[in-house]
């Protein structure tokens, strides 16, 4: 059941011999939405929910690394990390520190795309700058 004046929403389905029904509650009135398949009962999409849940495929997650040089200020790593990537300054210092003394330092999970778009933009910002950091991603 929706409530469709204060956007509050509640589970509310009837279940009949002919299929299943959805109420949805309004002001001054029902609505009354019907799923009903003559000749098929409810518990039959069961089975199809399912299999169709189990096609989806989840979108690949890629870890983004900024990749230590000898040429890269800390300041700008730390910069980097705040506006391309939003951490907070605390967290930019940690993970510049982990680039320095580890090699790599992990940004953050992306999709395949937001990744791709974070290291463009990162190494346009350090081709601007005149560094020559550089962000590699791995799969999660």
């Amino acid at each position: 059941m929706y409530d469709l004046y204060s956007s509050k929403r509640f589970s509310h389905t009837h279940h009949s011999a002919s299929g299943s029904n959805l109420v949805i509650k309004g002001y001054n009135t029902d609505i009354t939405l019907s799923a009903d398949i003559p000749g098929e009962q409810p518990d039959e999409f069961a089975d199809t929910l399912e299999q169709t849940r189990e096609k989806i495929d989840e979108p690949g997650q890629y870890v983004v690394y900024l990749i230590n040089d000898d040429y890269t200020t800390f300041e700008f790593v730390v910069q980097v990390l705040v506006s391309i990537f939003k951490k907070s300054i605390e967290q930019a210092v940690k993970i510049t520190n982990d680039v320095h003394h580890q090699g790599k330092g992990a940004c953050g999970i992306y999709s395949k795309q937001i990744a791709e778009t974070k290291i463009a933009l990162v190494e346009d910002a350090s081709a601007n700058a005149g560094f020559p950091l550089k962000c590699e991603m791995e799969e999660a």
